[in-house]
């Protein structure tokens, strides 16, 4: 399931990459920030 969330934020992160690079990096950079928080989060929880 970690492997999931992952692959979804390369996705999204190639995605954001393809757009406009200087307007999305600051929404690119807070994505990637959340994301890697989200699955942080995940991963503690699953280790309970």
């Amino acid at each position: 399931m970690k492997s999931l969330f992952i692959k979804a934020g390369l996705a999204g992160s190639l995605a954001q990459q393809n757009k406009n690079k200087k307007a999305d990096s600051l929404v690119r950079n807070s994505f990637l920030l959340m994301s890697g928080f989200f699955s942080f989060g995940l991963f503690l929880l699953g280790r309970k």
